[in-house]
């Protein structure tokens, strides 16, 4: 079938003709899905071709899509990995601080710190209980003067 338009003097329809299936010539109006089908067919044909370089250009875009989210995967793998170690570096830190506090809590006892004292520096527990001392206030002021007097004559 091929359509072909003609007008016929001042007649407001188109007709179109058209060769039926016999092979005869037919002049009728045309329906209006021929008219849809041959729009949809001009629209098929003025339809653009992709051209390589558009090709070539989404082929470089998607490749660096992809690059740089492989490059985020292995930046993130490496994060992982320091914080992996950090982590065990900060539980050795409480250990050793842990050993630490033991140790001044040791070192720090009253039984050890008394021997030491009796040991080393001689030091002995007194055996009597300690007593009050009553210092009048006008003696103070006499052995305060009497210094005051005493660094000023060397």
């Amino acid at each position: 079938m091929s359509p072909s338009r003609t007008s016929a003097g001042n007649s407001a329809s188109p007709t179109v003709s058209v060769v039926n299936t016999l092979g005869r010539a037919e002049t009728r109006a045309p329906a209006t899905d021929t008219l849809l089908f041959s729009q949809r067919r001009e629209r098929r044909v003025l339809r653009r071709r992709v051209s390589p370089f558009n090709i070539m250009l989404g082929l470089l875009v998607f490749a660096v899509a992809i690059v740089l989210y492989i490059g985020n995967i292995i930046a993130v793998e490496q994060l992982m990995r320091d914080i992996g170690q950090l982590e065990a570096r900060h539980r050795r830190i409480l250990a050793d601080q842990e050993i630490l506090r033991a140790q001044v809590n040791r070192m720090s006892s009253l039984d050890r710190i008394q021997k030491m004292a009796e040991d080393q520096l001689q030091l002995k527990l007194p055996t009597v209980a300690p007593q009050w001392i009553t210092v009048d206030s006008n003696r103070i002021e006499e052995v305060e003067q009497a210094a005051i007097d005493n660094r000023h004559r060397f």
